[in-house]
């Protein structure tokens, strides 16, 4: 399991380029042909699954297996740090689990994302992301009350001038009497 940003897992900071996704998938492709190739396809389709947020089951044949795989990789790569950690993960555990199987090592995967733009590289335990733009929060502040006073009294003489060109004298005037009845109110005394 890498490590980032944990309010990733719940909100996608983005897609995985669908270069890296298509690249994975013939990487599997050729891991599959290793050895039972359902087997190994059910493997990563476990990780995909749980990277898009579905339960895996064994498929009835390798064509399904491969099938479903595709479906769960379609579904994961709407966040690109799952889809990145799903790959990653099944790879260490396959190569624990196999050590002839000729499994990517950390260089080609990181190689792989550099190559298609993907933004992140895998320094383990960390998924590292390149050239991110930290969200800065502004708080706004709420406009003055003499902010608010100034634009109610533009838009009063706005909706009047309105008014008068559109031929609506009485209404006209009676905008800006309505102003200025508000204005000496607020200010008594």
């Amino acid at each position: 399991m890498l490590r980032f940003n944990s309010s990733w897992r719940f909100t996608a900071p983005g897609p995985i380029p669908q270069e890296v996704a298509n690249e994975f998938s013939r990487i599997i492709g050729k891991i599959a042909a290793q050895g039972p190739r359902q087997s190994i396809l059910e493997h990563f389709k476990g990780f995909f699954a749980g990277a898009a947020g579905l339960t895996s089951s064994w498929s009835s044949n390798a064509s399904w297996a491969e099938s479903d795989l595709e479906t769960y990789m379609n579904e994961a790569a709407s966040n690109a740090p799952l889809f990145i950690e799903a790959f990653y993960d099944a790879c260490e555990v396959l190569r624990r689990a196999h050590p002839d199987y000729a499994v990517p090592d950390l260089a080609f995967i990181n190689r792989v994302l550099a190559n298609n733009n993907a933004g992140c590289q895998i320094h383990p335990p960390d998924l590292v992301v390149q050239n991110a733009s930290s969200v800065i929060e502004v708080n706004v502040e709420p406009p003055s009350l003499d902010q608010q006073a100034q634009d109610l009294i533009q838009q009063s003489l706005k909706q009047s001038e309105l008014l008068l060109a559109e031929g609506r004298d009485r209404q006209a005037v009676q905008e800006v009497l309505w102003l200025l009845e508000t204005v000496s109110t607020a200010f008594q005394g």
